[in-house]
């Protein structure tokens, strides 16, 4: 890739790179040696290593990093994009931070057509010292130019942010496109949707950039024109079909508009594609549940767990959505090993230990061990007295609640009788009720308040 940088501004870079704070993100010391070099070559003294994405996350919480450098490859928790995805979503590196990922020139291709939080730029091995420099002196140039729209952005100052995109788009090429990008988003943040939706109109006019028709729908939905926000979407699916945010908006869409199953199917193509992304793995866990299909269901969740476990995204709720798919497929001894997961990964936690008790007494119950489920449900009841009138997922992502842990916990009182199921049930239907897909089923139809 050539870098369009002038002589002055490469004298100033050369003169910056050398007070540069560096993070390499590589499994083999032999690596980070050759790249160490090759940074120490450039002037850089402040060279950091880490060999797992763990251990990136824990530097970038403790230090300021101002360019990370990670191979795409790391171990089996992340690889290099998602370790950027976390940074981002944990706000533990700024705007300002240069992330360039190293990869081969096969796996580029597969790893940047779906990248859904794109990196600064991509190292194709292999590739020389010069090479290096030049990547890091554009990437450096571009966080330069776009320096006051990041200052803005991080403090929330939308409006300045969008005047600070004028002033860039004022100047022309090279970056005008990436400043138009930027202001559509802010605009559509901004819920300034007739403005953005003739902003992307204008960028269409001159090329049909996937994110511009992206952007188009959003503003479209914004204004309430759903059929034609729908329309917009799956044209940009059907046109660039690894455009991955593309399938997760076009649900958003169908659920929104009563069409539960393409939202579904939307989620489920968007998978095939990139089945690592456990944020979506979520959101397909949880429609799939919604809509009965248990077995796609358990699939996604068990993804999730895959990609997350031992790691800071793992949440309680994946555990107990998954135990949850478990039974309704009347799977208990794997329902069992989930809870047992659960409580070795998130122990010492009463959160968790009371949605484990929950599990247990369900368990026990569907075996027919009618005293051994009344135990640990007591157990259960005990842990929740102290925890207040209803339990706070804690960090609970996606659009999965708490509400759903009311609903097992009602399902576990029906299930023994007795004192409980009087005093508990009444307060957990009156969550489930808010979500007619929850509510719970008593003798031949649904008890209400």
């Amino acid at each position: 890739m050539d870098v369009d940088i002038s002589i002055n501004h490469l004298q100033f870079l050369e003169k910056e790179l050398l007070e540069k704070r560096v993070l390499v993100v590589v499994r083999h010391q032999s690596t980070f040696d050759f790249l160490h070099s090759m940074l120490s070559s450039l002037g850089i003294a402040n060279v950091n290593g880490a060999g797992t994405s763990t251990e990136a996350l824990h530097q970038a919480k403790a230090n300021a990093f101002d360019i990370i450098i990670s191979n795409y490859i790391i171990d089996d928790e992340r690889d290099g994009q998602q370790l950027l995805e976390e940074l981002r979503q944990r706000h533990l590196i700024p705007l300002s931070t240069v992330f360039m990922i190293i990869t081969s020139e096969r796996s580029y291709h597969n790893v940047a057509s779906v990248a859904e939080l794109t990196p600064d730029d991509y190292l194709i091995k292999p590739f020389s010292t010069g090479q290096l420099q030049a990547r890091i002196f554009k990437a450096l140039d571009k966080k330069r130019v776009f320096s006051e729209v990041f200052l803005r952005l991080e403090k929330n100052d939308y409006p300045a942010a969008a005047s600070a995109c004028d002033a860039v788009i004022a100047r022309g090429p090279p970056h005008r496109i990436e400043a138009l990008r930027i202001k559509g988003r802010i605009l559509n943040a901004l819920k300034a949707y007739g403005e953005a939706e003739t902003l992307y109109q204008q960028v269409l006019a001159e090329q049909p950039l996937p994110w511009a028709q992206m952007g188009h729908a959003k503003a479209l939905h914004g204004l309430r024109q759903l059929e034609e926000a729908r329309a917009v979407i799956k044209r940009l699916v059907r046109n660039a079909p690894r455009y991955l945010a593309a399938y997760d908006f076009l649900a958003s869409i169908e659920e929104e508009m009563g069409n539960p199953f393409a939202a579904q199917e939307a989620l489920q193509q968007a998978v095939q594609i990139s089945p690592n992304n456990f944020l979506r793995q979520r959101i397909v866990g949880e429609i799939a549940m919604r809509n009965g299909d248990f077995e796609l269901a358990e699939k996604a969740y068990l993804k999730v767990l895959e990609r997350c476990r031992g790691s800071s995204s793992q949440q309680l709720t994946d555990y107990a959505n998954l135990a949850r798919v478990m039974l309704n497929r009347n799977a208990i001894d794997r329902a069992r090993k989930v809870i047992q997961e659960l409580r070795r990964y998130l122990r010492g936690n009463k959160e968790s230990e009371y949605v484990a008790l929950v599990f247990d007494s369900l368990c026990n119950n569907k075996e027919g061990e009618t005293s051994k489920a009344r135990e640990a449900l007591n157990r259960a009841l005990k842990i929740r007295a102290e925890l207040g009138a209803g339990i706070k997922a804690s960090g609970a992502g996606g659009t999965v609640t708490s509400r759903y842990f009311d609903i097992d916990l009602a399902h576990a009182c029906l299930a023994v009788g007795g004192s409980a199921a009087d005093r508990e049930i009444p307060y957990c239907i009156a969550a489930g009720n808010s979500d007619p897909s929850l509510r719970i089923p008593v003798d031949d139809g649904v008890r209400e308040l």
